[in-house]
């Protein structure tokens, strides 16, 4: 009869050390991402933009916060963005005037998604194109 324990126990000792390893790994990885806070401003200072955003894991689209300030208001939209990353490259930012302001996101298809700001002293718009 032939009787094989030792290599089964070192084969079981190899398999629970690899699987820790990684599940390890993919718990490590699934931390939350935050981006920073990119700013635009208008031409004459007045108006502002900024843009934040975060997301649980890599796998997941960015919550993106959209704050809008001009005019002594202050307005804010949250939105869901599919990108790779949240950086100048990404997001740009086109202020046609003083009062408005086209906002670009690149996500991870190469499709982009506009909305356009516009600030006035009756009330910020903030609409997607």
């Amino acid at each position: 009869m032939f009787r094989m324990t030792k290599p089964y126990s070192c084969m079981k000792k190899i398999t629970f050390y690899l699987l820790f390893l990684v599940s390890t790994d993919i718990l490590f990885s699934c931390s939350n991402e935050k981006t920073d806070e990119m700013i635009s401003e208008s031409a004459d200072k007045q108006n502002q933009i900024k843009i934040s955003g975060g997301r649980g894991t890599s796998f997941d689209p960015y919550q993106v916060t959209i704050i809008v300030r001009g005019y002594n208001q202050s307005d804010s939209l949250m939105t869901e963005i599919y990108a790779k990353e949240l950086n100048k490259e990404t997001v740009k930012f086109s202020w046609l005037d003083n009062n408005s302001c086209k906002i670009t996101f690149v996500q991870q298809d190469d499709s982009k998604r506009n909305m356009n700001v516009t600030f006035g002293q009756d009330g910020n718009s903030l609409r997607e194109e």
